[in-house]
């Protein structure tokens, strides 16, 4: 009896164990979780800020070659051709 005494300490100390590292497994799984929700954030936030310089720093290339002397009238006129081509092609996928 006593040989089965000692053999259901041992075990229920084992599953004690367990069930600490589990715990504590569920904890750092919950930390890695936050830690990776906040980078998503993070990256949705940088996307949106590229998106946004991308479109100034274009609209900051029109204005300049539409400012320029008459000689930057072909680069005015190229860069408004690529952005009808560039509407068009939203327009396209919309329809698509």
């Amino acid at each position: 009896m006593d040989h089965l005494n000692g053999l259901v300490l041992r075990i229920e100390e084992g599953v004690k164990s367990l069930q600490s590292e589990l715990d504590r497994y569920r904890s750092e799984l919950n930390v890695k979780n936050e830690e990776l929700d906040a980078l998503r954030k993070e990256n949705s936030d940088l996307r949106k800020t590229n998106s946004e310089l991308e479109e100034a720093y274009s609209k900051l290339r029109l204005a300049k070659a539409i400012g320029k002397s008459s000689g930057s009238d072909v680069e005015a006129r190229r860069r408004m051709n690529e952005l009808v081509r560039e509407i068009d092609k939203c327009i396209a996928m919309l329809n698509g």
